[in-house]
């Protein structure tokens, strides 16, 4: 009885896990009969009525790296004394 449970959990986890769309598959659209929800960390974003697909999300952080500033003594035009 006990392996009975066991499977049975065992048979939903995969059912689940089965049921969601990879990375980059499509998820949804008219007539789409396969999974409508992607794995953890994907989203499923629509594109027409008739696709959908599993993108990763975008971020809403923009990071931006700027060149250092120059010291002064790297400065070719100021003359030294």
């Amino acid at each position: 009885m006990k392996y009975y449970a066991l499977l049975s959990a065992v048979m939903m986890i995969i059912t689940l896990v089965s049921s969601q769309a990879q990375p980059w598959a499509q998820c949804g659209g008219i007539g789409w009969s396969g999974p409508t929800t992607c794995v953890t960390g994907w989203e499923c974003v629509w594109e027409n009525a008739y696709h959908s697909q599993c993108v990763p999300p975008v971020s809403s952080t923009v990071v931006t790296t700027l060149p250092p500033t120059p010291s002064a003594s790297a400065n070719p035009l100021k003359e030294e004394k």
